[in-house]
């Protein structure tokens, strides 16, 4: 499950009349007319939480299958899921589509962990979202029914980390959140003057602020200022040199402006470096560039160092098979990459058995399907 964080915005405007809840506002009950999977998972809104309960979050993800940038938040909410369940997070996701389109996504969709549930006649989603907003919408909320948090998904990890690390500032994101919203409005009236200051006010409080960056982002290259774009992002990393978004953003743009091709073998090695423990991130950027920059000999040799590390790590953990076989999909492919078809083809088959459903499935027997033929053409050659 690998995902290049796009600089484009690839998501779903919502119109409603009221305002839309923000980070500090008291949390809404959720409506909800059926619960699908790994449900139900009440708020205990007006009630007393035990004491053994009192720290736990809960992530509330609204969203719609006809999203690219919710399917795309699917694996980014099992990870989540994974990691911080012992800590008591429970992730939570409603849509507010029929109850047969949401059960066929869940089918796409059978390594999802966390809670899904169909919206009760939109109730939930009109009472959170208020005014157009951007799907997937994610808020965290507290035992004590609190929002403490609300964003986009490519913010939600660092946010957590920040929370569960105790360096969170929850009165800094009320701010936060009510320019996010001001962003939203100057990006839809096509004010870019205005959308570009907002966006510098968001990253003085929040350098950090995902959706501020990939709107700034969006302004250069709508306004084709490319060098810009470039500079703005070469200034980000030197102020967050461990905002892992920040190198996805980076690999898009290099893969998309052939000027920067030149740069990528340099931001390989500075990500196998960096990200030597992370284990996610060294996967999802060795895809990024097996598949992004197919042609680019200089970054083939990081690109397989990574994943090699990866996997490494992945055979490790012993309670997360969904991840191994991601992690061995990549190297599949970086075998196939390598002029190694019959290991590519080896390693494909290691995938198809740990695959989870039909999606997953169908995806790995299609690319044995390639590295089978490569194989057969490879004899036929010699």
């Amino acid at each position: 499950m690998k995902k290049i964080i796009p600089v484009c915005l690839a998501a779903t405007l919502f119109s409603f009349s009221a305002a839309a809840l923000q980070t500090g506002n008291k949390a809404v009950k959720l409506e909800v007319s059926k619960w699908l999977k790994n449900g139900p998972v009440p708020l205990n809104i007006g009630k007393q939480v035990p004491e053994a309960q009192r720290k736990d979050l809960y992530v509330l993800a609204l969203w719609g299958s006809w999203s690219p940038a919710c399917r795309e938040a699917v694996p980014m909410l099992v990870y989540l899921q994974n990691k911080y369940r012992d800590k008591g997070l429970y992730v939570i996701a409603i849509s507010r589509e029929s109850r047969d389109k949401v059960e066929k996504f869940l089918d796409e969709y059978p390594q999802i962990n966390y809670a899904v549930a169909v919206d009760n006649k939109s109730l939930t989603t009109l009472h959170y979202l208020g005014e157009s907003r951007l799907l997937p919408r994610i808020y965290i909320i507290n035992t004590d029914n609190e929002i403490i948090w609300d964003g986009e998904i490519a913010d939600l990890s660092p946010t957590l980390k920040k929370i569960y690390a105790g360096a969170y500032l929850p009165e800094t994101q009320k701010k936060v959140s009510a320019l996010q919203q001001n962003l939203e409005v100057n990006l839809r009236t096509g004010n870019y003057p205005e959308a570009v200051k907002t966006s510098e006010k968001i990253l003085q409080l929040d350098p950090e602020n995902g959706f501020a960056i990939r709107i700034r982002m969006f302004i250069y290259e709508n306004t084709r200022q490319i060098d810009n774009a470039w500079d703005f992002l070469e200034s980000r990393l030197s102020l967050n040199p461990e905002n892992n978004m920040l190198y996805f953003i980076k690999l898009d743009f290099i893969a998309r402006f052939s000027q920067y091709n030149k740069y990528a073998s340099k931001l390989a090695e500075e990500v196998k470096k960096r990200f030597h423990n992370d284990a996610q991130m060294l996967n999802n950027m060795a895809w990024g560039m097996l598949t992004r920059l197919p042609s680019s000999a200089k970054v083939l040799p990081p690109a397989v160092e990574c994943i090699q590390r990866a996997l490494e790590i992945a055979r490790a953990d012993k309670n997360n098979k969904a991840f191994l076989a991601s992690c061995l999909n990549t190297m599949a492919l970086a075998y196939y990459r390598c002029g190694l078809p019959e290991k590519a083809l080896e390693t494909q088959r290691k995938v198809s058995k740990l695959a989870m459903g039909d999606k997953a499935q169908n995806s790995s027997t299609e690319a044995e399907k390639l590295y089978e033929s490569a194989v057969e053409l490879q004899k036929k050659l010699k």
